[in-house]
């Protein structure tokens, strides 16, 4: 076929193709296609917990109750009293120091009565705190760094043992000296410790912190 008849018969073929597709459509079934229902934002919760520690307490965030103060301010006595010592030449020299400390001499007299008294207080703190889970961290945190501190007086301790002691000239001066930083760098610390216990804050001492929070993890 050639000219207009190829092109009538080209339109014949076309309608009779598009006749076939709608009449199947229109037999076919339709399926409906079932989406799954996605929850908006405003439809998820979100619970937030409070992480927890060992022996159940809150970490920082929360505030300690009054008894966890008042057991956290307990270990500091110990480095205090192992350190009293060293602070007689400054008792010597300012009797108002003396004053401020006699009220505690009767328990400082009563500690160093009970034979080993400092190493039986030593192990009473780790194992009975420190180790103890069932107390809250804000306590075995204070009770570690305590016996930090502790520990810190065994340099001198040391010193002394290797060095015999001057008893005149500069050198008893320079010992003198020596005695008393010891003391003052133990008391400010202890003091510190036990006033931010008794706020319900954390005592985080330079370098003894960062260790105390190693051991009780």
């Amino acid at each position: 076929l050639t000219g207009p008849d190829c092109y009538l018969c080209a339109t014949l073929q076309m309608q009779s193709i598009r006749a076939f597709a709608a009449h199947r459509s229109a037999t076919l079934p339709c399926k409906r296609v079932v989406r799954p229902s996605v929850p908006t934002r405003g439809a998820l919760k979100v619970v937030a917990r409070g992480s927890s520690f060992g022996g159940g307490s809150l970490g920082r965030s929360s505030q300690p109750e009054i008894g966890d103060r008042m057991l956290a301010c307990l270990p500091y006595l110990l480095p205090f009293f192992n350190a009293f010592t060293y602070g007689r030449y400054l008792f010597y020299m300012y009797p108002m120091l003396k004053a401020c400390v006699k009220p505690i001499l009767p328990a400082l007299a009563a500690y160093h009565s009970i034979p080993f008294g400092s190493l039986i207080a030593f192990f009473g703190i780790y194992l009975g705190v420190v180790n103890n889970r069932s107390m809250s961290r804000f306590v075995r945190f204070n009770a570690m760094q305590a016996m930090l501190l502790d520990i810190l007086l065994v340099l001198p301790r040391l010193v002394e043992s290797i060095l015999t002691p001057p008893t005149s000239g500069p050198g008893l001066q320079m010992y003198a000296h020596s005695q008393s930083f010891v003391w003052i760098f133990i008391t400010v610390w202890v003091v510190f410790g036990i006033v931010s216990s008794l706020m319900g804050n954390w005592a985080r001492i330079p370098f003894i912190a960062d260790a105390a929070e190693q051991q009780i993890r």
